[in-house]
């Protein structure tokens, strides 16, 4: 216990690390090293959001030599974001892959409320991720809600149009958008080339 209250503390402090990845699921014969044309995809419904989800992964998995693009950047404006209207362009455009972030659930977290009597706006499927977080941030030292949103990123293989890689993350939010998305991606990236 002591040592979850340390760590708590050591992420308000650093504004690091505030995204955990709470399962992670793959097809058997996934290989990350097979990635090498990704569109990213943020279903975001804040156009400014999308955006900055969209260009931080299109960074970072350009620093690790992928060639990334943002769907606001390859899509035309209104085309819808569904696998019926992106598949077929990711296939047209030379995609091999094809990353949907998804925002699944976003609550406040009460210190003062125990476990047991915490409830979000959270689907019933994130509300079952979120058992951790109310005992993280419940140290005494720490009196302020927060919050929590909830994310599933699913990686599709383009060819065969099925899904290769899905991580569920929540992420704590103390910090600024952008940091917060600079965190989360660092964290899908990482779980995602442990398969390599």
């Amino acid at each position: 216990m002591k040592r979850t209250f340390s760590l708590i503390g050591f992420l308000i402090f650093t504004g690091c690390a505030t995204t955990v990845l709470r399962t992670v699921d793959h097809a058997p014969d996934f290989q990350s090293g097979s990635i090498r044309r990704v569109l990213v995809v943020s279903l975001s419904q804040t156009p400014a959001r999308r955006r900055v989800i969209e260009d931080e992964f299109v960074r970072q998995w350009q620093a690790r030599g992928v060639t990334a693009v943002a769907s606001y950047f390859a899509l035309e404006k209104d085309t819808p974001l569904d696998k019926t209207h992106v598949a077929p362009l990711a296939k047209e455009q030379g995609f091999d892959t094809v990353l949907v972030a998804r925002l699944i659930g976003r609550g406040k977290i009460d210190p003062h409320i125990p476990t047991w009597d915490f409830d979000t706006e959270i689907s019933s499927a994130a509300r079952a991720l979120s058992k951790d977080y109310p005992v993280l941030v419940a140290s005494p030292s720490y009196a302020p809600t927060y919050e929590q949103a909830v994310v599933i990123t699913n990686v599709y293989n383009v060819a065969t149009e099925k899904r290769i890689w899905s991580g569920t993350s929540q992420t704590l939010v103390i910090d600024s958008f952008p940091r917060l998305v600079r965190t989360y991606v660092k964290e899908i990236l990482i779980s995602l080339y442990q398969r390599s």
